[in-house]
C-alpha cells in the first residue's frame, strides 16, 4: 500500500489524503514511516525543509520520483534492504546530507538521485549495481570517497560531474560505457580506463588536476574533448588487457587509432608528447589547440587528414614529420606555432590552406610538396625566419600568401605561374631580386609592396602589371574571380551587367564596365 500517516517527533500523528498532497504536512524534524508501508510516492516530501531525519520501515520496496527532493536540511536517512527501486531525483538536493548507504537489493542508481547533495562525502555502493544513471552525483562538491562494485557496467553522462572533492576513483574492469563528461570538474589526479572501452568521450573533460592516465590497447578512438581543458595532464600511458602497463618512453605497446576527435586534447597545457600513439586516420579540428607544452609530432603511418586549428598555438612545438597517406590539411592547422622550425610532410597534399603555418616564426625552411597545386592566403605569412622557398610547378596563382616573410631571401616561382595576386610577398624586406616565369599573366601592382630591399625584379615583356581586382573588373566574364577582404578569390556571376542590361533596356548600348554612375544618367 502507499503511505498514509507519518509520525513525528513530537508524537502527532498525521493521517493524509495521499502522500504528495503539502497541505496536510507540517513536519518539524523527524518523520517516522509507518510500518507496512510499501511505497513512498512522487515528491512525497519533496521541498520540506525542516526534515532532519527519515526512518523508513523494511517493508517500503520503493521511493519514488524526487520523494526527498529539496530537503535542504535533511542529515539522516537509511534505505533498508527492503528496497529494489530507487526513481530519479529521489534525494536531488539534499543539501545537508552527508553519507548514505546504499543496499545491496538496489540495481540501479536513476538519474539525478543524488545530484547536488553539496555535503555528501561518502557513498557505499554495493555488488549488484549495474548502473549508474546521467548526472546521479553531479554536483556533490564535498563527495571525496566512492565506492564502485565489480559487478557496475555502465556509468552515465555526468554521473559524477563537479564533484570537486573527489581526487580517486577506481572504475571496475566490468565497466562497458561511461558517458560524457562523467568525471568532468572533477579532481582526479589519475585515472584508468577500464579494459572494455573501445571508444573514450569527454569522460575526462576539464579534470584540471588529472596528471596520470591509463589508457587500455584496445582503445580505437579517442572522441570529442576526451580530455580537454585537463591542464596537468603530462603522462598517458599504454596498457594491454591483462593489465601490464608500460610507459611511452620505452613501450612497444602504443594505440592504433581510427581518430582523434574534435578538440581531443585542447589545452592540455603540461602534455610533452604523442608517442602513446602508434598510428591515426583522421586528426580533427582543434585536435591539438593550445597544448603549449608539445615539442614534436611525428605520425609515419595512417594520418590521412588533419583538421582546422589541429595544432593551433602549440608553442613548444619544434618538429612535425608526417608520411605518405597525408592528403589534405585545413586551415590554420600549425597557425601561432612560434618555435616550430622542421616541417616534413611527405603525403600527397594539393592544397595548403589559410593561414596553414601563418606567424610560425621560427620556421627557416619549408619543402613544399610537389603534388601542391595551390597555395591559399596567408599560408605563410609572418614567417618571420624562412629564408627560401621553392614553389612547385602545379601552383600557377600565388595569393597573399607570404606576406611579412621578413628574411626571405630566395624564391622560386613556378613554370606554370599565370597570376601573382596583391600582397602575396609584400614586406619581404630581404628579398632582393625576384625572376618571374616567362607565361606569366598578371603580376599585381602590390603584389611586391614594402618590400625595402628588392632591386631586381624581372618581369617578362607579354607580363602585365595591373591593379588585378580593376583588370578583372574590366574584362569581365560571365563567371570571374574576385578579391575579397579576406584576399580569397571566388567565383561569382556577373551581376554589374544584368542590372546595366535591366536597367538601361538596351538604350544606351553593351555594359562598358567598371563602375557606373547611374545618378548622372537619370537611374
Amino acid at each position: 500500500m502507499g503511505l498514509r500517516k507519518c509520525v513525528l517527533d513530537d508524537g502527532i500523528i498525521l493521517y493524509i489524503e495521499e502522500i504528495g498532497h503539502r497541505d496536510y504536512f507540517e513536519f518539524r524534524e523527524t518523520a517516522i514511516v509507518p510500518d507496512g508501508a510499501t511505497e513512498i510516492r512522487r515528491k512525497a516530501l519533496a521541498g520540506y525543509s525542516n526534515l532532519i531525519k527519515v526512518h523508513i520501515p523494511n517493508t517500503v520496496t520503493k521511493i519514488g520520483r524526487g520523494a526527498f527532493a529539496g530537503c535542504k536540511a535533511l542529515t539522516q536517512i537509511v534505505i533498508p534492504d527492503s528496497v529494489t527501486e530507487i526513481e530519479e531525483r529521489a534525494f536531488y538536493n539534499c543539501r545537508s546530507l552527508k553519507e548514505i548507504v546504499i543496499p545491496e537489493s538496489v540495481k540501479k542508481i536513476p538519474d539525478w538521485a543524488f545530484g547536488e547533495c553539496v555535503s555528501l562525502r561518502s557513498v557505499m555502493i554495493p555488488n549488484g549495481i549495474i548502473e549508474i544513471g546521467q548526472e546521479a552525483f553531479s554536483r556533490c562538491s564535498s563527495l571525496k570517497y566512492i565506492y564502485l562494485p565489480e559487478t557496475l557496467e555502465t556509468i552515465g553522462q555526468k554521473a559524477f560531474y563537479y564533484c570537486k572533492s573527489l581526487i580517486s576513483i577506481r572504475v571496475p574492469n566490468n565497466v562497458i560505457k561511461i558517458g560524457g563528461s562523467a568525471f568532468s570538474g572533477s579532481s582526479i589526479r589519475e585515472f584508468t580506463i577500464p579494459p572494455k572501452i573501445e571508444k573514450l568521450d569527454s569522460v575526462l573533460f576539464g579534470c584540471e588536476e588529472l596528471e596520470n592516465v591509463f589508457i587500455p590497447n584496445t582503445i580505437t578512438s579517442i572522441g570529442i574533448c576526451a580530455f580537454s581543458y585537463d591542464y596537468k595532464l603530462k603522462n598517458i600511458t599504454v596498457y594491454d588487457v591483462s593489465g601490464n602497463k608500460h610507459n611511452c618512453d620505452n613501450s612497444i605497446l602504443r594505440l592504433r587509432l581510427d581518430s582523434i576527435g574534435k578538440r581531443a586534447f585542447e589545452w592540455c597545457k603540461s602534455l610533452e608528447s604523442v608517442d602513446f600513439i602508434e598510428s591515426v586516420s583522421v586528426l580533427e579540428n582543434e585536435a591539438f589547440r593550445y597544448c603549449h607544452s608539445l615539442s614534436r609530432f611525428e605520425m609515419q603511418k595512417g594520418l590521412s587528414s588533419i583538421g582546422t586549428s589541429a595544432f593551433y598555438d602549440c608553442k613548444s612545438l619544434q618538429e612535425v614529420v608526417v608520411g605518405d597517406n597525408l592528403t589534405s590539411i585545413d586551415s590554420y592547422a600549425f597557425e601561432d606555432c612560434i618555435s616550430l622550425e622542421s616541417v616534413i610532410l611527405i603525403g600527397s597534399i594539393k592544397v595548403i590552406p589559410v593561414s596553414c603555418f601563418k606567424k610560425c616564426s621560427s620556421l627557416k625552411y619549408f619543402i613544399i610538396p610537389e603534388t601542391v597545386e595551390k597555395i591559399n592566403a596567408d599560408a605563410f605569412s609572418g614567417c618571420s625566419a624562412l629564408e627560401s622557398i621553392v614553389i612547385p610547378d602545379g601552383v600557377s596563382d600565388i595569393h597573399s600568401s607570404f606576406s611579412d616573410c621578413i628574411s626571405l631571401v630566395s624564391i622560386v616561382l613556378p613554370k606554370q605561374l599565370k597570376r601573382i595576386y596583391p600582397y602575396a610577398f609584400s614586406g619581404c624586406k630581404s628579398l632582393i631580386e625576384v625572376n618571374i616565369p616567362d607565361g606569366t599573366e598578371l603580376v599585381d601592382k602590390n603584389a611586391f609592396i614594402d618590400c625595402d630591399s628588392l632591386t631586381k625584379l624581372n618581369i617578362p615583356s607579354q607580363t602585365k602589371v595591373v591593379d588585378i581586382a580593376q583588370y578583372e573588373r574590366d574584362n569581365r566574364e560571365e563567371t570571374e574571380d574576385y578579391y575579397d577582404d579576406d584576399d580569397y578569390y571566388r567565383e561569382r556571376i556577373d551581376y554589374a551587367r544584368e542590372t546595366w542590361d535591366a536597367l538601361t533596356d538596351g538604350q544606351y548600348g553593351d555594359y562598358p564596365g567598371g563602375e557606373i554612375d547611374y545618378d548622372s544618367l537619370g537611374f
